[in-house]
């Protein structure tokens, strides 16, 4: 969070969990500029919204004001979640990714 205001930081950029799903985000970001162009709109496509998913229902979720809804966007970023390790085992079978760098996100998706 270097280089921000802090007096302009919102709540949810102080959260442990936003930081690394917003981390994890943008490492697939970088990750996914290796796909092949064909990809653009497909795998790397799906692959960039899920992951940013994560981050997004996070940060939306704080301004619930409900448990209920607050924990439904915290749902709904884990499912995220667990669709970008779908699609990073889809990019490791297609040959885009090798098993090391797909199973080395597994401790980050899991965590």
């Amino acid at each position: 969070m270097e280089n921000l205001n802090e007096n302009l930081i919102f709540g949810f950029e102080k959260l442990e969990i936003w930081q690394l799903s917003m981390d994890l985000s943008v490492d697939i970001y970088h990750l996914s500029r290796v796909f092949p162009i064909e990809e653009k709109y497909d795998l790397t496509s799906q692959i960039n919204r899920s992951s940013g998913s994560e981050p997004s229902n996070i940060a939306e979720g704080t301004s619930r004001f409900s448990k209920n809804d607050k924990a439904r966007f915290l749902q709904y970023s884990y499912t995220s979640n667990l669709e970008t390790m779908n699609h990073l085992i889809r990019a490791y079978r297609i040959g885009y990714i090798s098993k090391e760098v797909c199973d080395g996100y597994r401790p980050k998706i899991k965590e």
